[in-house]
């Protein structure tokens, strides 16, 4: 990705110098790919999400924005529980 940037805006001279991009470290551990449980049950959770909204906006009849706002509240519910899992789980 760094050589690409280097290319597209290194020749319109744009972006940091080479001596600032060469200085970066490289020594950051990436981050592993999801496995295939993890991603089929991020696509659950959005399916049901999904559903979630339709029906407290189609079945419920509540306002358009009342029915988002459940849905994105509950996925920040999930998100803030799944992060205090992960804080716990890194802990031990």
């Amino acid at each position: 990705m760094l050589d690409l940037d280097r290319a597209v805006l290194g020749g319109m001279g744009m972006g940091a110098p080479q001596s600032a991009q060469a200085d970066e470290p490289a020594d950051e551990p990436e981050d592993p790919p999801l496995s295939p449980v993890a991603k089929l049950s991020i696509v659950v959770v959005v399916v049901l999400l999904v559903i979630w909204f339709l029906v407290a906006w189609l079945i419920r009849d509540l306002h358009i924005l009342d029915a988002a706002g459940e849905s994105v509240g509950t996925a920040f519910a999930l998100g803030v529980l799944a992060s205090l899992v992960g804080a716990l789980r890194g802990s031990r």
